[in-house]
């Protein structure tokens, strides 16, 4: 019939979306982030061939295009199927009204941070430390921004019956590891700078003033 044809398609257009938006910031955002943070300093002096990028810096510029990509479809594909925009009122909690706008920052913030790390200044630029702070501050609102809104959207759809509880509970218990995961990473990073700093202050001669790091 014309109606289970109708929500049939709503169900998929709405499930492609919600897949998308997933993989952009649950999996790789996030990826994207650690790479950046945690392995700058892994497969010393090794370049992506052709591309001449250090491999860490190479797999997070992917990882984030892939994702400013799944962004930018799925925001495509929920307004081209709503045909307006969705105000939500009186559907669902406050708290649950937010997730168009959230879409909305998570997308804008998404075009933003590569379009910054295009015309991003020298290493050795005075303006460098700007666009760091910069690029890390709208690369964190987005990536805390697009977690809320797939949240926010699955409870969305779990009024509709489009999803299963269990997404939520699977998605949720996932997070919660990638933030372990991350603690860990921090806590082995302090340490190995700690031990890193104690190796050169036991190297240094009595008296002699410790060489300044490049």
């Amino acid at each position: 019939s014309i109606a289970k044809g109708t929500k049939t398609r709503s169900v998929a257009f709405v499930k492609a979306h919600g897949c998308l938006m997933i993989a952009a910031w649950i999996l790789l955002a996030g990826t994207a982030i650690t790479l950046a943070r945690y392995y700058k300093d892994m497969w010393p002096g090794k370049n992506v061939p052709v591309y001449e990028k250090p491999i860490w810096f190479s797999l997070h510029s992917l990882c984030n295009i892939l994702a400013v990509l799944c962004t930018i479809i799925a925001f495509i594909l929920i307004f081209y199927f709503k045909q307006e925009w969705s105000d939500l009122d009186g559907e669902s909690p406050n708290i649950l009204r937010s997730h168009p706008y959230l879409g909305v920052i998570v997308t804008a913030c998404a075009i933003i941070n590569p379009v910054m790390a295009i015309f991003r200044p020298s290493p050795t630029g005075k303006r460098r430390p700007i666009f760091n702070w910069a690029h890390w501050l709208v690369g964190t609102i987005a990536l805390i921004a697009g977690i809320l809104t797939v949240f926010s959207g699955l409870n969305l759809t779990l009024s509709k019956s489009f999803t299963s509880s269990w997404m939520t509970r699977l998605l949720l218990a996932f997070v919660v590891f990638a933030i372990i995961i991350d603690i860990l990473l921090e806590v082995l990073r302090c340490k190995v700078n700690r031990d890193k700093a104690k190796n050169e202050m036991e190297m240094t001669a009595p008296g002699e003033p410790a060489e300044k790091g490049g």
